[in-house]
């Protein structure tokens, strides 16, 4: 007789304490199953609701500049010297080390432009990543689809007396407004903003990138991890 012989016979004779050996076994495999599958889903509902706050990395140029401002309020600065990014250099933040920890990379160009006599902020985007992107972002209108529809902020529309289906000559290009952003309370009241490559092309910066908003997520390593070397 061989020891599994003997092991068998005894579970025989036992058939009430292997059955509830059984259950125990399954019920306790279950609840670390439930457990494990109820935290992943928490997990994941937290990362999205954490998704919705947009941008959590903002790559700016290296720059000297010294600024003199407090509250909000801009007295003037010194400025040595500024670098702005290619727009071709862009692919390299997803090259990086962790960048399956990147979700939207969202390009922005910025300058000045004269627009009925008034010097106003415009900011090219990328509309198809930048409106999911800012979803407390609310449009009256249709969110702009063409390079040569614009999205004007509340203030600027008020001040330059701009009302939906307006056109507006910028540059050597005529555009549209088809959308009008509600008061945010931000800087975005006050710009008007575009396709990336038009205002690029309107301000006279083709290729040219002034900042890069990244929404990062990092569930098992520090923020720090998600780093871009060489920027």
């Amino acid at each position: 007789m061989k020891l599994y012989h003997i092991s068998y016979s005894n579970l025989k004779r036992r058939k009430g304490k292997v059955i509830f050996l059984v259950l125990g076994l399954v019920l306790g495999i279950a609840t670390i199953v439930t457990l494990l599958s109820i935290t992943e889903s928490m997990t994941r509902d937290i990362e999205e609701r954490l998704d919705r706050f947009g941008a959590n990395i903002v790559m700016v140029p290296k720059s000297e500049n010294l600024a003199l401002s407090y509250g909000g309020i801009t007295v003037g600065g010194v400025n040595y010297a500024v670098q702005e990014f290619a727009e071709k250099d862009l692919g390299g933040i997803r090259e990086i080390e962790n960048r399956e920890n990147l979700g939207a990379v969202a390009p922005k160009v910025l300058g000045a432009a004269q627009v009925m006599g008034r010097q106003v902020l415009m900011m090219g985007v990328d509309f198809a990543v930048e409106l999911p992107l800012k979803t407390w972002w609310h449009l009256d209108g249709v969110a702009p689809a063409a390079s040569g529809d614009l999205l004007v902020g509340a203030e600027a529309a008020a001040a330059l007396h701009l009302a939906l289906g307006d056109t507006l000559p910028l540059g050597s290009r005529t555009f549209t407004v088809t959308a009008i952003l509600q008061p945010t309370g931000a800087a975005e009241d006050g710009m008007i903003i575009g396709d990336l490559h038009a205002v690029q092309e309107v301000l006279g910066k083709k290729g040219i990138v002034s900042l890069v908003e990244i929404a990062a997520f990092c569930r098992d390593c520090p923020i720090t991890a998600t780093a871009l070397p060489g920027w």
